[in-house]
């Protein structure tokens, strides 16, 4: 089983530092295609990239004091429940242990349970304010589950004092029972303790994380509470530890008291197989610890690396996720400077129309009147027809009033042909006019397309840049929900580390007790070998008992080998865990280098756009000017779509975070299943292993008896010879 959980603890490490190499790969594609869409920005439309860092900033301002505060307190409160949650399991699987059914369970704990347990979000200061009315509710439960499992303690005492036992053998175990039960009840309180310690260690970063100012003064006092605390509780559990120790050796005395009234060679000898027993399972269970203990060492530290990974990663995500944000707000600010310049030209182009119609309606009425000129002038030469007609026909008019006539006639002829001919000019130049406005509003036509093709660019890079913030958010929060589970992975491998600790002491302890015990039975045997050495009759029995002593002797010696190899194989952990070290050294070096190049290289384009924009200063002035209008209802439009994309995204986290805590809940249900599984074939084990320890206690009495009545015999037989 060693072998296996070893096997899978190196699978499940080889599998988390490929996932964090394929994390820093990601990101540094992610760096690279960030910098080649800003240099692609800049180098074909400043304007862009403008909009995009202004649409960047307006992002960045959205999130208020108040909603940075109300998500910290959100956040702080799922954890708290998470806790409560946790431990008000344990507390039913240790009552359940204890003899309570799930009856007694479900009556007691409907009294906490009558409010609805889906959560309804609604906005921020709801899901805050059902948070909090959730953790109350569970800590007014935990505490009765605290108070019913202390009185079921002190039940389970008051019954084994009452029943008190003949023999003094189960008297010692009764008094050590007990005093297990007090330490474990110590412990949890402990325990308890440290919980608590740990919710004030994380209020006083998260309100350390509200304050802008001094963080750095924040951090190191943060740090200095958290080593002062860590020291203290330290202090504490190694005072507790040392008297727990007193207590057991003086009990372990009690119990050696006891027995040495039990002087008879035989049970000597059943003693000493039990003691080589006791102590192979010590060796074992010690060697089981000690090479978990380095396993969990190991996870920790693995950890503990992959944390400050995270930290990292996320530090630089939000460095990425502002820079993307300006480049946001500097494109929405182009934008908005397109579409004033847009609306300015619809404007020119509506007033050169409105010029063409009147135009139009002069040319009309122009063309009208030569029309009628052009009648009028073919009556007059209708007229004139006439007239020369009548002169030919009709000789008695005057000759003088005819020459008159044509006269009159002439001369209207030639006024008609020269407003004729100012008309015809009158028409070219409204024609030529016509022409240069036509050609004009062609051209604005024409840029107006153009603007419409910028436009449509804008909107299309804003839009990738939205996906991309939303993937750097979403990215994020995964390393934020990474961060908080290792946390929580590295907080219970201190436990863990903690109790094997502990474990691996005591049996130290008892280690060394029970080697004392075999020197004293030693001497003791070897005293009484020089004893029954005067007797001719004993020897075989000498032979025997010999032996089985160097056999005994021999097992010592394997397992202090044993010992020496596991010491061994602990410097060789060690110093692997060194090299591993110094990788991760050179790997931060490497990054930090990584680091102030890209420093170097943003730099030098700010240097470039700085260039760039100079020149183009003119320019953005006067299409800022066009585009701001056009924009001002793009952005009406669109930030109301924004807000509301907002809202939906924030339903969307909550919503995967509570389905993360039912996942994260329904592991640890199934963990505490598997471990209530072991505990019941452990108990079943040590039941069965009691009952041959009783049945090998049956047998040496007989036993006893057999050679009892056998030395009797021979002293009846020796003293009939004599």
């Amino acid at each position: 089983m060693e072998k296996k959980n070893s096997v899978d603890l190196s699978l499940k490490l080889d599998h988390a530092k490929l996932e964090t190499e394929r994390e820093l790969k990601n990101k540094k594609s992610l760096e690279m295609e960030v910098s080649q869409l800003k240099l692609r920005l800049r180098s074909t439309n400043p304007d862009q990239a403008e909009l995009s860092q202004l649409e960047h900033n307006r992002r960045s301002n959205l999130f208020t004091p108040d909603m940075h505060r109300l998500i910290e307190e959100a956040r702080l409160a799922r954890t708290r429940l998470a806790a409560e949650s946790y431990e008000n399991r344990t507390l039913k699987a240790l009552l359940r242990k204890h003899g309570i059914s799930d009856l007694n369970l479900s009556n007691y704990s409907s009294k906490n349970e009558s409010e609805p347990s889906e959560i309804k979000i609604f906005n921020d200061h709801d899901e805050v304010d059902e948070l909090r009315e959730r953790l109350r509710l569970e800590k007014e439960s935990n505490k009765r589950w605290e108070e019913r499992y202390v009185q079921l303690q002190k039940q389970s005492v008051i019954n084994k004092t009452k029943n008190a036992r003949e023999s003094i053998d189960i008297e010692a175990y009764d008094l050590l029972s007990t005093d297990s039960m007090e330490y474990k009840n110590k412990y949890q309180m402990a325990k308890i303790e440290i919980d608590d310690l740990k919710e004030q260690l994380k209020e006083l970063r998260i309100e350390a994380k509200r304050k802008p100012v001094q963080k750095s003064n924040v951090l190191a006092d943060t740090t200095n509470i958290e080593n002062r605390t860590l020291a203290s509780l330290d202090n504490k559990s190694k005072g507790e530890n040392l008297r727990l120790k007193s207590e057991l050796m003086s009990l372990k005395t009690k119990l050696n008291r006891l027995e040495s009234g039990n002087t008879s060679r035989f049970e000597q000898e059943e003693e000493i197989i039990q003691l080589k027993n006791h102590l192979k399972t010590l060796e074992l269970s010690n060697s089981s610890l000690q090479a978990s203990k380095e396993i969990y060492k190991d996870r920790s530290e693995d950890y503990y690396a992959k944390l400050n990974q995270v930290e990292n990663e996320l530090h630089s995500s939000k460095i990425l996720e502002a820079k993307l944000k300006e480049d946001i707000s500097h494109l929405k600010s182009q934008a908005n400077m397109y579409q004033s310049k847009y609306l300015e030209s619809n404007s020119e182009i509506l007033k050169l129309n409105e010029k063409i119609g009147k135009l139009e309606k002069n040319l009309i009425d122009r063309e009208f009147e030569i029309n009628k000129l052009n009648d009028i002038i073919s009556d007059l030469k209708d007229k004139l027809q006439c007239s020369e007609d009548l002169r030919k026909s009709v000789k008695s008019v005057s000759y003088d009033y005819h020459e008159n006539e044509i006269e009159r006639l002439k001369k209207e002829l030639v006024n008609s042909v020269n407003k004729e001919s100012e008309m015809n000019g009158f028409i070219k130049s409204m024609n030529a006019q016509l022409e240069t406005l036509r050609n004009k509003v062609n051209a604005e036509k024409s840029n107006s397309s153009q603007l419409n093709e910028e436009k449509n660019k804008l909107a299309r890079s804003l839009k990738d840049c939205a996906l991309k913030n939303e993937e750097l958010c979403k990215h994020v929060e995964e390393n934020i929900n990474k961060a908080q589970s290792l946390t929580q992975q590295v907080n219970a491998l201190k436990v863990t580390t903690a109790d094997l600790t502990r474990e691996r002491d005591e049996l130290f302890a008892a280690k060394r007790d029970l080697e004392d015990k075999i020197r004293d039975i030693n001497s003791q045997f070897e005293d009484n070998l020089m004893k029954a050495k005067e007797n001719a009759h004993t020897v075989v029995l000498n032979q025997q008992l010999t032996s089985e002593l160097n056999e005994a002797r021999q097992e010592l010696s394997e397992m202090r080998n044993k010992l020496s190899t596991y010491e061994n194989n602990l410097i060789d952990v060690t110093g692997k865990l060194e090299l591993k070290t110094k990788e991760y050294l050179k790997a931060v070096e490497d990054n930090k280098k990584l680091v102030k190049f890209n420093s170097k290289l943003e730099s030098d384009i700010s240097i470039m756009r700085q260039r760039y924009d100079a020149e183009l200063k003119a320019q953005d002035d006067h299409w800022s000017k066009r585009v701001s209008e056009l924009d001002e209802k793009l952005r009406v439009f669109r930030s109301s779509q924004l807000t509301e994309n907002y809202k939906i995204n924030e339903l969307n986290g909550t919503i995967r975070e509570l389905e993360a805590q039912n996942q994260n809940l329904e592991h640890s249900k199934k963990h505490l299943k598997d471990v209530i599984r072991h505990l019941e074939a452990n108990v079943e084990r040590l039941q069965i292993s009691y009952e041959n320890s009783n049945k090998r206690e049956a047998e040496a009495q007989t036993r006893s008896l057999h050679l009892s009545n056998q030395l009797d015999k021979l002293r009846e037989s020796l003293g009939v010879n004599i």
